[in-house]
């Protein structure tokens, strides 16, 4: 390796390193105002090499406008006329430049998506936990103390020793009022095993009448006896009157009393589940568990009940736990129709369907939204649904806008109805029969629509293979597929403008250098940091008239044509330059 290839390696890396320390101290400087602290070094870093990558065509540029301009000495010079070939001098250069130009493609592939995914991960988690504070201290006010505490759970199941998070929590259990059921009380038992046959549920009925407990027999010999007590069941019928009979005898004490009671709330859930009624069932059962801690009944009951709620509404904290996976923020798309919504009334082609939500979530379990919108206008442009819901979950095909709290009733998040009409297809999965409001069947693929909502306009955080898949899913969601397009070729043309622009630079640099027959003259050395502002400026000026004559074409008579211009284009360009290196003289 002679000395002029030492010179340059040695300045690239000083080069590169002085560049990657700036963006990094720029990066700090300027980091977002009330930008939460426990995300700060993720954004920093992440900001920092997507900054870095941005850069990369100007920093190496950098790098060889200082070594053949400033750096290359007499000897140097006179080395390379004594090889009678530019090409030469620069072929540890070229060699250099095709390191970089496979490591810099590798970047972009890989490091690129990721390291801006990590970006707007902190940034949006930020927000949320922002946007919880702001909340929390809101309900605090009003004295609402179940979303104050949902709040605090959503900030610090986030960062657990937030203590915004941690004092709107701390508020809360010294400001709300105290049950009697939150005094404690002996651990909930182990749940039973699901799906009792016939003769498990008459031996409890047995069990229940020998132990003189004859709530509990009526309660499970009418269980036996089904739904309307038709079936001829002749020891469940006669359980079911001895039992009776003993309670029209008892004198009830408060233990008894209080056994009638739950006996009454069992039977009312019991109804209610067989009716179809799932919610009130589900929350009548949850109201015996609290009560009476280990009821084996009310937890066998749930274990049914939780998936037929699941089905038309799901849980608010859900919401939390799924802010710890992926966000997006503002959100705004069309979405696809379903064929045969509805065969008798709706062509689904007549139709546009747009969600829009402040935030989206996603999660192992499904997709979250906040604040989603939901609207449904005609080909004319008329209004034919129009709903708000304050918190939503897509699950498969469904679109669930019912939140509802484990345990209590009266606190849920519903939707709000501003324009309701007969377009909307609510429907449960697994039983159109059973139509819930809160339910609206949708045609999306979950990972489709988390891909059709770029977490920037520039699609940095998309890596180019799920470019060219946006561009084909786009039009379904209503979204112009030449953007991602436009993309994927402007990612393209980097590689080709590191290998073009670099070798312009060399000799543009070699040419102002070799005309000094010693050291350039000292006051030269002032105009260093004028050398990367025009790096940036030539890299940007070059990027935007290539990109605007791709972008034509692209526009004008496709993809195809616009990816053969752009090989065309840089290949004659690379060939020009070629011509320049030949006939670049030594003298």
């Amino acid at each position: 390796m002679n000395s002029l290839n030492r010179k340059m390696l040695l300045i690239q890396l000083i080069t590169h390193v002085s560049a990657m320390l700036t963006i990094v101290v720029l990066t700090i400087v300027f980091i977002p105002a009330n930008f939460e602290s426990y995300f700060s070094g993720q954004w920093i870093f992440s900001s920092s090499v997507v900054h870095y990558l941005d850069y990369f065509i100007p920093i190496v540029s950098v790098g060889f406008v200082i070594c053949f301009s400033m750096a290359a000495g007499h000897d140097d010079i006179q080395g390379g006329r004594s090889k009678g070939s530019f090409f030469a001098v620069i072929q540890g250069a070229l060699v250099f430049l095709l390191s970089a130009v496979i490591v810099y493609t590798l970047l972009l592939l890989l490091l690129l998506p990721v390291a801006e995914q990590n970006r707007l991960d902190a940034e949006y988690r930020s927000d949320f936990i922002a946007d919880r504070v702001e909340e929390g201290q809101a309900a605090l006010e009003r004295q609402d103390y179940a979303t104050a505490e949902e709040a605090a759970n959503a900030i610090l199941d986030l960062v657990p020793r937030h203590n915004e998070g941690r004092e709107i929590f701390r508020q809360v259990q010294e400001r709300r009022p105290r049950s009697s059921s939150d005094s404690g009380g002996e651990e909930p038992e182990p749940r039973l095993p699901l799906d009792l046959s016939y003769g498990e549920i008459l031996d409890r009925a047995r069990q229940y009448y020998a132990e003189e407990d004859y709530f509990s027999a009526v309660f499970y010999s009418r269980l036996a006896l089904g739904p309307d007590e038709s079936r001829d069941e002749p020891e469940a019928r006669r359980i079911l009157s001895d039992s009776l009979r003993q309670i029209s005898r008892l004198n009830l004490d408060d233990r008894e009393s209080d056994a009638q009671e739950l006996y009454s709330q069992k039977t009312r859930g019991a109804k209610e589940y067989n009716e179809g009624n799932y919610l009130d069932s589900y929350y009548t059962f949850q109201a015996i568990l609290q009560s009476h801690p280990g009821d084996p009944d009310a937890a066998t009951y749930l274990e049914y009940l939780e998936p037929e709620v699941r089905e038309i509404s799901f849980f608010i904290d859900e919401i939390a736990r799924a802010a710890q996976g992926d966000l997006r923020r503002h959100v705004f798309l069309q979405v696809p129709g379903e064929a045969g919504d509805d065969p008798d009334t709706l062509n689904p082609r007549d139709y546009r369907r747009f969600i829009a939500a402040e935030q989206m979530m996603r999660s192992t379990t499904g997709m979250y939204f906040i604040n989603l919108e939901y609207l449904v206008v005609d080909r004319d442009g008329g209004v034919k649904e129009h709903l708000k819901a304050p918190r939503a979950k897509l699950r498969g095909n469904y679109l669930i806008t019912h939140a509802i709290d484990r345990e209590n009733p009266q606190r849920s998040y519903k939707p709000r109805y501003i324009v309701r009409g007969d377009v909307i297809f609510r429907s449960p999965a697994g039983s159109d029969a059973n139509v819930d409001e809160h339910v609206i069947r949708m045609a999306l693929d979950n990972d489709e629509l988390w891909s059709v909502s770029p977490g920037t306009a520039f699609y940095d955080d998309v890596n180019l293979f799920q470019l060219f898949a946006l561009s084909r899913i786009y039009p379904e969601y209503g979204r112009n597929p030449d953007f991602p397009r436009a993309e994927i070729l402007d990612r393209i043309l980097l590689p080709f403008s590191l290998i073009n622009l670099s070798i312009l630079v060399i000799i543009m640099s070699w040419r102002g250098r070799s005309r000094y027959l010693s050291g350039p003259p000292v006051y030269t050395w002032i105009f260093v940091p004028v050398i990367p502002v025009f790096s940036l400026g030539l890299f940007e000026l070059y990027r935007l008239v290539f990109r605007n004559m791709l972008n034509s074409v692209l526009i004008l008579f496709g993809f195809i044509p616009a990816m053969i211009s752009l090989v065309v284009l840089q290949t004659l360009l690379f060939i020009l330059i070629l011509f320049f290196i030949a006939g670049q003289r030594l003298e």
